[in-house]
């Protein structure tokens, strides 16, 4: 008869490795991560926020450098900084097998970027990178950007750079990598420091990309010139889903330009616009575009702390059934004639579409112009009755 395979060969393997693992943190005076020793075959490797430092980082390289199962592997907030990184980058950059990394919150600062581009120029199998808040300033962008823009096509398809110091000039160069990359699907640059004319270069990398399909430019400042050329971009592009220019300080006039051209994008899905300085009616205008078009593709409409209009909240409730929208929205209040010229630009197609709102607003005001006549002349009838009594005593 033919002899079995053991079936205890390939727990023999793994503890091994935790074998080795227990070995080099005593040698190094080290406590050993319990979510490893005690699950070391799981595809999933979370050991976040355990504290790990420099030297628990060399620690776990042992085990890593052995391990060909990992697939996620989520290293975030452990302060490893750019030594840590250096330890583990051997066994990282050689993996096959892991396809999500999770670095975020590890201060790997400047000299960790560029050990980021060693990793990813020779690994293989990376699809998703996340490097949020690690002190990564506008020069460090390049090491990113050579990777995207590598002859050879790299298997990176998100990556994630939020809450770093990216400005300007990170941002013209990602606009280059959107305008020709063409494996990158989700790029996130979400608090970080890029202004107007660094969102403009980098939103108008979209206009041919056939790629990405999520863009998150948060909490930045790319104003109204970045919200424009956000309107523009969607003209031409067909593979964006989520567009996020939440906290960007658009006012009326971006979101304007944006109405224009939404209602004819049939891809986009989810628009986020909240917490900017638009009105009420930026909101409509950009409300009535997407429930009014029969090719604009948006289900979710976020305009978090943005006032918005009655009326547009009625329209949403209307078009449930035939044209579902959620819709994410700051306080509700009654539609009144726009007060500067500005915003008399504005509201003019919408005044058109709705003039019985017109109508009650000038009612109102006639209300409240009437209301203020009368204690004007309330008050001189009795300031005319004072004056009478002071002659009479006289």
């Amino acid at each position: 008869m033919e002899e079995q395979d053991d079936p205890k060969e390939k727990l023999d393997e793994r503890e091994i490795q935790v074998a080795l693992y227990q070995r080099k943190c005593a040698k190094l005076n080290v406590c050993p991560v319990g979510a490893y020793v005690r699950n070391p075959t799981s595809p999933v490797l979370n050991i976040g926020n355990y504290c790990l430092g420099p030297t628990g980082a060399l620690a776990l390289s042992v085990p890593l450098t052995l391990d060909m199962t990992v697939t996620t592997l989520n290293l975030q907030g452990n302060a490893i900084g750019a030594e840590g990184l250096r330890y583990l980058a051997p066994c990282i950059q050689d993996s096959c097998s892991i396809t999500h990394l999770n670095l975020n919150d590890n201060d790997l600062g400047s000299e960790g970027a560029a050990i980021m581009e060693k990793i990813l120029m020779v690994n293989i199998s990376l699809e998703a990178v996340s490097l949020a808040g690690n002190n990564f300033t506008d020069s460090d962008a390049v090491h990113f950007s050579q990777v995207a823009l590598s002859p050879e096509k790299k298997p990176l398809k998100d990556l994630d750079l939020s809450r770093n110091r990216l400005e300007d000039g990170a941002a013209m160069q990602f606009g280059e990598v959107l305008a020709l990359n063409e494996q990158l699907e989700v790029l996130d640059l979400s608090w970080n420091q890029i202004r107007p004319k660094g969102g403009v270069a980098l939103i108008n990398g979209l206009k041919d990309n056939p790629r990405l399909k999520r863009l998150a430019v948060s909490r930045n400042g790319v104003g109204d010139e970045g919200c424009e050329a956000a309107a523009t971009a969607l003209v031409t592009n067909r593979s964006l889903l989520e567009l996020d220019l939440s906290g960007n300080r658009v006012t009326n006039k971006g979101m304007l330009a944006l109405a224009k051209t939404i209602k004819n994008n049939d891809t986009l899905t989810v628009l986020k616009l909240g917490d900017n300085l638009a009105t009420g009616l930026g909101a409509q205008a950009v409300g009535e575009a997407i429930l009014r078009s029969e090719e604009c593709a948006v289900t979710v409409l976020d305009l978090t702390n943005i006032n918005v209009f009655d009326i547009l909240i009625k329209e949403v409730r209307d078009h449930a059934q035939s044209r579902p929208l959620t819709l994410k929205h700051g306080t509700i209040s009654r539609y009144v004639l726009p007060m500067d010229e500005l915003e008399k630009k504005f509201a003019e197609d919408f005044r058109t579409a709705h003039p019985e709102l017109d109508t009650q607003a000038n009612k109102d005001n006639e209300e409240e112009e009437d209301e203020k006549e009368t204690k004007k002349s309330s008050k001189k009838d009795g300031s005319k009755k004072i004056n009478a009594k002071k002659t009479k005593r006289k």
